[in-house]
């Protein structure tokens, strides 16, 4: 494993709370609260159901594992499991979460958009201001956008159900170049010659995790590939109301 840096952030620029993530970019061990473990109990038969229905092709995180770590007397810590969308981070050039905020949230955002990036010049994961400044428009070939929009319209309803509306949608393109390279080095069914990594022995591993990570990597019309999925689905729309009208009455008072 490899360890997140200083900042809490990890080589492959992933989330704060991201703390470690497998040598070879399979698996990410994220830190939750009590409160998460708590929502995420309650989803899991429904979610589980899910994920048999449609036989694993969903945009929904593949969680692993969920294991306590904690001192007596003291707050415990979860760590999650879950399985990366891409084998390979570092092919990645630009990553985006987007919450679907509404713009006039958006232009309230700006500044603290603006001061968090300026606390952080290394950040690679942008949200909604970036998104709409850059102009990017996802182009995908026909058949994987109509496969998007069915994986899409069948998670948002379950996550309609069970009221998990503070979800996001991760977009993370790939150069075409890189993509092209990625593509010619998975093609080999037997594994083949590589550059000295000595992975010849988990060649059949490899196979069948770009399988599993085929449901989330859609092509483009200009030959690119971008890799998409929903993250964030524990926080309960219900939970959060609540949370933030306690903070609102403790702020103003009962009448506000």
């Amino acid at each position: 494993m490899e360890e997140a840096n200083a900042d809490g952030r990890m080589p492959g620029k992933l989330r704060k709370r991201d703390i470690l993530r497998s040598y070879c970019g399979r698996f990410i061990v994220s830190l939750i609260s009590t409160e998460d473990v708590e929502q995420l109990h309650n989803v899991l038969p429904s979610y589980y159901a899910h994920v048999v229905e449609q036989k694993g092709e969903t945009l929904l995180p593949n969680w692993l594992g969920l294991y306590r770590c904690g001192i007596s007397n003291r707050s415990d810590r979860y760590l999650l499991v879950t399985k990366s969308i891409t084998r390979r981070i570092e092919v990645l050039s630009e990553a985006f979460r987007l919450k679907g905020t509404k713009i006039e949230k958006i232009e309230k955002k700006q500044k603290k958009e603006k001061k968090e990036k300026e606390d952080d010049k290394d950040k690679k994961e942008l949200r909604e201001p970036e998104w709409l400044q850059s102009g990017i428009r996802l182009h995908l070939i026909s058949s994987d956008a109509q496969r998007f929009r069915t994986y899409l319209k069948n998670d948002l309803q379950l996550l309609q159900r069970l009221k998990l509306m503070n979800y996001s949608l991760d977009v993370r393109l790939c150069p075409q170049s890189d993509d092209e390279k990625e593509e010619n080095h998975d093609s080999g069914h037997d594994g083949g010659p590589n550059s000295g990594d000595n992975r010849d022995s988990e060649s059949d591993e490899d196979e069948d995790f770009e399988e599993e990570a085929l449901t989330f990597r859609f092509k483009l019309e200009n030959g690119g590939t971008v890799f998409l999925s929903l993250n964030d689905i524990l926080n309960h729309y219900d939970t959060k109301k609540k949370a933030q009208n306690a903070v609102k009455s403790a702020t103003h008072g009962v009448s506000a």
